[in-house]
């Protein structure tokens, strides 16, 4: 499962150059005058200084310096320095809920569970998730040192040296199958390159239909989001765009290397902004199922704007709906399938819509079983060749045997316990005189 959290944005650049050393706060009230989306308040006009002014706007416009704008780009391009962690916001810290491979943190033996309660000496209680990842960063070869909560509550001392890395921008894999898997973690202005690159290497293995999961997926360039659109069949529209003055359909960028119209998309509440844009794209044309839960709800389209000191404003100029006009914006982009296991229940459903056979019932184990009871009248001595057992969201078939019992039943005798929290799938091929069948079995 994806566990990255990106930032949530869309951005358009656009360089207007402000003939000033440095960005007063009449340039910047003149530039929110001419393109903010929104009315402005009277404190706008009552601000003193520039942050008192951006205070008076919507969340997602912001005032960068130099080293700010850099390291949010940064953020877009999944690279960054610091120990390499992901987390979440916890009352007493930073929550870890994985780790970077080959990055410091994992190095130094941090391990998903524990919660950063100081750094350097310094609490992280009551902090932000902004404020918390702003004092983990840091320039490369400093040293940073950690009390560290472990998942057993024991408490320990990090010392780790702050190094650069980069975190993946699409990750893929082949699905038990021939189900493609794609996982996009931002819209980075190289990711429709990666996407192409993905899906050509995984049709080149023998995938016959994709699952493209962007889940955690916080968003990214505006331009790149048009190109992966323009990536799924019978997806010619990209957004319905709202500015103060007009509204504008726009086009999906086309290609040659499509995927196919069975294609299934995941999302969750952490998929914001382009991840949003993409998802009501496909859903509204019908060129992918949507799985998962409903999305983050940023439907605003920010602008930058940059100084001759090299500093920038962002700003909100648009929102943005699908092609057929629902609001996105505070409402999120509810999935054509809800449901809290969307990588599983997608995979059973390419599986079933590619073998077709019959769905039975699902069943429901406890963790640790050993051993499945399946009704079959007649089990010969190759009975067995019959059943594959497959973890679903993976390529992991289980190995087991298989036996007679009673007049009615099969049992098969797994050579491992079933993982509590996955979910299985057990698919018995057809004959010349039975059906294929196909049965989830899920492990509480």
């Amino acid at each position: 499962m994806k566990k990255l959290f990106t930032a949530l944005l869309i951005t358009c650049f656009v360089c207007i150059s402000i003939p000033a050393q440095a960005a007063s706060l009449q340039d910047v009230r003149s530039l929110v005058e001419q393109y903010y989306v929104d009315e402005l308040s009277p404190a706008f006009y009552e601000a003193t200084t520039i942050d008192e002014l951006m205070a008076t706007l919507d969340p997602y416009s912001a005032y960068f310096s130099p080293m700010e704008y850099e390291q949010y780009v940064n953020d877009i391009d999944l690279e960054s320095v610091g120990i390499g962690i992901y987390f979440e916001q916890h009352p007493d810290g930073a929550y870890i809920t994985d780790t970077i491979e080959h990055s410091p943190a994992a190095q130094a033996g941090l391990v998903a569970g524990s919660i950063i309660l100081q750094v350097d000496g310094r609490s992280l209680t009551a902090m932000t998730q902004e404020q918390m990842s702003a004092i983990l960063r840091g320039a490369a070869g400093t040293i940073v040192t950690l009390t560290v909560q472990l998942p057993t509550n024991a408490m320990q001392t990090y010392t780790i040296t702050r190094q650069a890395f980069q975190t993946p921008k699409v990750s893929s894999n082949l699905l038990y199958g021939k189900i493609g898997y794609i996982a996009l973690y931002t819209f980075s202005d190289d990711a429709d390159t990666l996407m192409r690159r993905a899906l050509s290497n995984l049709r080149e293995q023998g995938a016959t239909s994709y699952i493209i999961d962007l889940r955690n997926n916080g968003g990214g360039y505006v331009e790149t989001a048009e190109k992966i659109i323009g990536m799924f069949t019978n997806s010619p529209l990209a957004y319905l765009l709202h500015t103060k003055n007009q509204s504008q359909l726009y086009s999906s960028v086309g290609t040659y290397r499509k995927f196919p119209l069975n294609s299934r998309l995941l999302v969750n509440e952490y998929s914001a902004s382009a991840s949003e844009m993409t998802a009501a794209a496909l859903q509204d044309q019908q060129a992918a199922i949507l799985y998962g839960q409903k999305t983050y709800g940023k439907g605003s389209m920010q602008q930058f704007l940059n100084f001759s000191d090299g500093s920038y404003l962002k700003l909100t100029i648009a929102t943005f709906t699908g092609p057929n006009g629902k609001t996105i914006h505070e409402k999120g982009v509810i999935p054509d399938i809800v449901t809290t296991s969307p990588l599983e229940d997608a995979h059973f459903d390419a599986l079933t819509e590619k073998l077709q056979y019959a769905i039975q019932p699902t069943l429901t184990k406890d963790a640790h079983s050993s051993s499945l009871y399946i009704v079959h009248k007649q089990i010969a001595n190759t009975a067995k060749n019959r059943y594959h057992f497959v973890q679903l969201g993976t390529d992991k078939k289980l190995e087991f045997s298989a036996a007679k019992s009673g007049k009615r039943y099969a049992r098969l005798t797994f050579n491992e316990p079933l993982k509590a929290g996955a979910t299985y799938a057990l698919i018995t091929e057809a004959t010349d005189t039975q059906p294929g069948k196909i049965q989830k079995i899920i492990v509480r």
